[in-house]
């Protein structure tokens, strides 16, 4: 059986970093669009087709990943709709 705990305020904090630094690629104005899932999939295409990541760039890799786990938890079926077309 898994046991599931809510995140302390530290790891809150750290995610809401690591999101942050996901967002800040969009303009300002589009920022508050950010919620939206295909907005969260569209930034994270851009920064993957752009190169803006290298391998080594743990930080920018991570703040990805919470931000696809983020698309993840608003739609399961993300993966199927990301390898279409």
């Amino acid at each position: 059986m898994q046991n599931v705990t809510a995140l302390d305020d530290e790891r809150i904090d750290f995610l809401d970093q690591l999101r942050a630094w996901v967002r800040g690629h969009l303009p300002i104005e589009d920022q508050p669009a950010f919620e939206d899932l295909g907005m969260k999939l569209r930034i994270l295409s851009t920064i993957l087709t752009e190169g803006w990541v290298g391998d080594g760039d743990d930080a920018a890799l991570q703040a990805m990943g919470a931000v696809f786990g983020d698309a993840l938890v608003q739609d399961p079926e993300v993966p199927f709709e990301l390898g279409a077309g």
